[in-house]
């Protein structure tokens, strides 16, 4: 299989960021082990290509959208048949550690390949508008968006180090965040943001929490957004309607359906109790 041609289509650097774009034609493509931990992301048609990394090849149609995320130490080599467009970006230590609030968190050890995460493939995207602005880029604004990737990424993709063993929340900790849902059911209760009250990361908060209530933040918040709701029907003042957008769900179908699984009952049900 002849070597493919490789063009540089864009470049950044962004200290503990950088990207690269390229084009390649059909043949053989290298991608060698790299000191840094990265994503790949196919940003073209789709692609008919046999390889994989770390010795492993396989058969495979990648897509526009498609992410390999690739850790430190791994390689691949690539036999495409089709033209490939694709982006790659670096992510530093640094902005990792800085994402994982010092929690050890790293990327696990296997190369994930065609991963499909639309918010990890926006955040991408923006990477490479900045990449291809006119000027120079807003640093701060790169410096987010960068932080927010990795972040995704150690959420989604990343291992902890080992918790120590009936490790639970502090009950300070546990009292901001308890509150803060509290505060936040008619609204949108992201896992990074309670992370961030615990000054925890994001998988290290979400084993403490489990640990701590018994169930996990998803599971929690639905409960509360549920029996707020249950409260402001048996009062009679608020319609199902009301009551639904009131305790942070999309319509009242939502909320019927949540009620349901939650305490086996209907919100007219409630409101005839």
């Amino acid at each position: 299989v002849s070597e493919a041609r490789v063009v540089n289509v864009g470049q950044a650097s962004w200290g503990a960021l950088e990207v690269r774009m390229i084009e390649a034609t059909p043949g053989r493509f290298f991608d060698p082990p790299r000191a840094q931990d990265r994503l790949m992301v196919h940003l073209g048609p789709p692609a008919r290509t046999t390889g994989g990394y770390d010795g492993r090849r396989a058969a495979r149609l990648q897509r526009r959208g498609d992410i390999d995320i690739i850790p430190t130490g791994s390689g691949g080599v690539w036999d495409d048949q089709d033209p490939t467009s694709t982006m790659t970006i670096w992510v530093c230590p640094s902005l990792l550690k800085v994402a994982t609030r010092g929690a050890g968190e790293r990327l696990s050890g296997e190369p994930r390949t065609q991963q499909r995460d639309a918010q990890l493939f926006r955040l991408a995207l923006i990477l490479k508008a900045e990449t291809q602005r006119q000027g120079a880029a807003d640093r701060l604004f790169v410096d987010s968006i960068g932080l927010a990737l990795a972040s995704r990424v150690l959420g989604r993709y990343g291992v902890a180090d080992r918790i120590r063993a009936g490790a639970q929340l502090p009950r300070r900790k546990l009292s901001r965040t308890l509150d803060f849902i509290e505060e936040n059911l008619d609204g949108e209760v992201a896992i990074s943001a309670l992370a961030r009250i615990a000054d925890l990361s994001p998988s290290h908060f979400r084993v403490l929490f489990r640990r701590t209530v018994g169930s996990s933040v998803h599971r929690y918040i639905i409960e509360r957004r549920v029996a707020r709701a249950r409260m402001l029907l048996e009062d009679g003042r608020s319609t199902i309607s009301q009551a639904a957008l009131e305790s942070g769900f999309s319509d009242q179908s939502h909320l019927a359906r949540r009620m349901r699984q939650v305490i086996g009952l209907t919100p007219s049900d409630v409101r005839r109790g």
